[in-house]
């Protein structure tokens, strides 16, 4: 995109993900100040992109910053993008969009209030495989969708207190809430910790969707290799989305027989054109600017995700099954 067309872009975090969104709004022609509060993380980039660095005040009250992305820790995500918007600015803020539903839904107001497009960076409903796994299901491809599982492990250890719920599962929550069409009715989930931590590094959760579909939702700090995968039942066949796959069998898809009574048979790789998720997320954002729409991750999106964790911890705590709330 041609930067006399384009919302000028700040990105406030230039860690180990933020670094990513600074490069990909640099090579749309849209990048017009980093920040970070390492100020070694920021002159990084002002040295790889010749972008000026700035404060977050800085970057709020500039008349030359008409968006700002959020790439920060999750418990600075809404104090960021409450003053983002407050100053007038259009926000993108990664996964999680806040720590809690109040945050959350204030968010969202805000930025109705104010005409803003608020966006969540939940990456892999941009995934080209998880585009077209979407399609495929929506369009009756495999039948009448009754079961989904996610796996997202990895061998990260502990993560001070941070539960690896809000770690890992905001992406697989977003893909499950999308392709379900509804809010789970209830949850149960169980987690484990290592000695002396708050958060839990392996968790486990179950949920129930008013229509009757069932969906099972692994993460883990601890697990020997790295493991991606969405797999979605339906009455006629079985869809495999497992990221950690070369590009040419990341998505499969399995049969059943034509009596629908035997085990998948062999499964077809499903071919699908090679882009790179998040660079087709800020394209996303960008073209929300400019034409007003509301964006596939928008802020309620984001807030029902939040609202679906919530419920999961909450269950974790009383050791039972929850409500996923309205």
């Amino acid at each position: 995109m041609d930067k006399s067309n384009g919302p000028r872009v700040g990105v406030i975090g230039c860690g180990n993900w933020g670094r990513h969104l600074v490069r990909n709004f640099h090579e749309m022609g849209l990048l017009a100040g980093v920040s970070d509060i390492r100020n070694e993380a920021a002159h990084s980039m002002h040295g790889t992109y010749g972008v000026a660095p700035l404060t977050a005040d800085r970057m709020f009250a500039s008349s030359e910053i008409d968006a700002v992305v959020i790439a920060t820790p999750a418990e600075e995500h809404f104090h960021l993008g409450i003053r983002a918007i407050e100053s007038g600015k259009h926000v993108f803020v990664e996964k999680p969009i806040s720590v809690t539903d109040t945050e959350a839904d204030a968010l969202v107001t805000a930025s109705r209030k104010a005409d803003r497009i608020l966006m969540v960076g939940h990456v892999l409903r941009y995934h080209p495989c998880f585009l077209e796994l979407h399609r495929i299901v929506r369009s009756g491809g495999i039948g009448r969708v009754n079961y989904m599982r996610t796996t997202r492990a990895a061998n990260h250890g502990s993560r001070r207190n941070e539960n690896a719920l809000w770690g890992f599962a905001p992406h697989d929550v977003s893909m499950m809430l999308a392709l379900a069409g509804e809010m789970p009715a209830g949850i149960l989930a169980h987690g484990d910790h290592a000695a002396g931590r708050r958060g839990a590094d392996v968790a486990l959760a179950m949920l129930d969707f008013p229509s009757g579909l069932k969906g099972h939702l692994f993460v883990s700090w601890f697990n020997h290799v790295k493991e991606q995968k969405l797999v979605v039942s339906g009455d006629s066949g079985v869809i495999v989305f497992d990221d950690c796959e070369p590009w040419e069998r990341k998505l499969v898809v399995y049969r059943y027989e034509s009596d629908g009574g035997n085990p998948p048979g062999h499964g077809d790789n499903v071919v699908v054109n090679r882009a790179e998720p998040l660079r087709a997320e800020c394209d996303h954002f960008v073209g929300c600017i400019r034409n007003g729409s509301n964006p596939v991750t928008g802020g309620a999106e984001g807030a029902a995700v939040v609202r679906v964790l919530t419920s999961m911890i909450r269950s974790m705590q009383v050791n039972g099954p929850v409500s996923a709330g309205p």
